[in-house]
């Protein structure tokens, strides 16, 4: 709502998310700081789909965390996740990236700011970066507010972000 228009693509480090179990019943304000305890303020920015498959493809060989893709792997020879097929969601369609058209992705300041690694080529060259003026645990934080104001449930749910394509006994 803050940009105005769609967002593909949300990634995040999965070292910024510090806890593991949110425990059944009322969700508390300090479960989101045990969560999210960092000031990560959320930035929007725009890839072309090439580089939002590149960008997708880091996330899976870190095990970070994405949201808006549905992504296949596998494991390579050294038993690391490898990017097999990536489709955008949207709508709850699975939907092809288009190489030459630009999306817009949102991330935190952190991995906008790391000068090494699989991150920096692809967000370094990240255009039309805009601050959301809003932390990452303030976007969760006001979804929950909002949803539980509106009687809505908060429920987790497994959606197939992630699928592993090789034998179960080695899934990661």
């Amino acid at each position: 709502r803050k940009l105005g228009k769609p967002v593909v693509v949300a990634v995040t480090n999965s070292g910024g998310l510090r806890k593991n179990v949110i425990t059944e019943g009322d969700l508390r304000l300090q479960d989101m700081f045990e969560l999210l305890p960092f000031e990560n303020a959320l930035f929007a920015f725009d890839l072309a789909g090439a580089q939002v498959i590149e960008l997708l493809r880091g996330i899976t060989r870190r095990g970070d965390a994405q949201s808006g893709a549905k992504i296949k792997y596998k494991l390579n020879e050294q038993k690391r996740p490898q990017l097999e097929t990536v489709r955008l969601l949207v709508n709850g369609n699975e939907v092809e990236i288009d190489p030459a058209t630009i999306y817009t992705v949102i991330s935190t300041d952190y991995l906008l700011r790391v000068t090494g690694g699989d991150y920096a080529a692809v967000l370094g060259s990240a255009k039309n970066i805009r601050p959301l003026e809003l932390t990452m645990r303030d976007a969760l934080t006001q979804f929950v507010q909002k949803e539980t104001a509106a009687g809505r449930e908060i429920r987790s749910t497994l959606d197939g972000r992630f699928i592993f394509n090789g034998p179960e006994a080695e899934a990661p």
